[in-house]
């Protein structure tokens, strides 16, 4: 197995015998507040995602920059603003990341401790035939990588500490990006 501890694809395995998939090991949340100044608990955390996680999309934008080298980008976008059916214009967003792989019906969810901290794992599959460039980006060890974790907030409740303490949530997707992202212990 290739390991890769930098940012959070803690791991993907490149030489498996697997003509479809490359299974890689995420690194999704952790319990606890996060940089963004959201924060849950343990047992919320876990409750959450052992429902959500699974059948869950793993998206990523590859682009070429201007002197011609991939990247992987972020969560960009695309924005519009077009006539809708009444004649009204409105905006609409195009989203870039593209679906690489999903989160399967039977992955591993796991925990490890990490600092105080309690993050939880999940295991992917990335579709060898349309990662396109990634698996080269990947591979290389100055690329940053990281997994936004997007969730549906369902249930949250400002505390005093203007922390927005998450009660429920939906997993909605997993995105490979080069940006740092809310959680602590993420960045290579």
């Amino acid at each position: 197995m290739k390991e890769r501890v930098q940012g959070k694809i803690v791991s993907f395995d490149l030489e498996n015998n697997n003509s479809r998939f490359v299974r890689c090991k995420l690194k999704l949340m952790h319990d606890g507040e996060s940089k963004n100044r959201t924060q849950f608990t343990k047992e919320v955390m876990m409750n959450c995602v052992e429902k959500t996680v699974r059948n869950t999309p793993i998206l990523c934008h590859v682009y070429k920059d201007v002197d011609g080298n991939y990247k992987i980008g972020n969560h960009d976008m695309d924005f519009d603003l077009e006539k809708n059916k009444d004649g009204d214009f409105e905006f609409t967003t195009t989203h870039l990341e593209k679906p690489v792989g999903f989160i399967p019906e039977s992955t591993e969810i796991f925990t490890e401790e990490e600092d105080g901290r309690t993050y939880v794992y999940a295991i992917g599959l990335l579709w060898k035939h349309y990662m396109d460039k990634l698996e080269d980006l990947l591979l290389d060890k100055d690329c940053v990588s990281n997994i936004s974790t997007e969730l549906l907030c369902n249930d949250a409740e400002m505390n005093d500490d203007n922390i927005l303490d998450i009660r429920e949530f939906e997993l909605m997707g997993t995105t490979i990006i080069s940006a740092e992202t809310g959680m602590h212990n993420t960045v290579g």
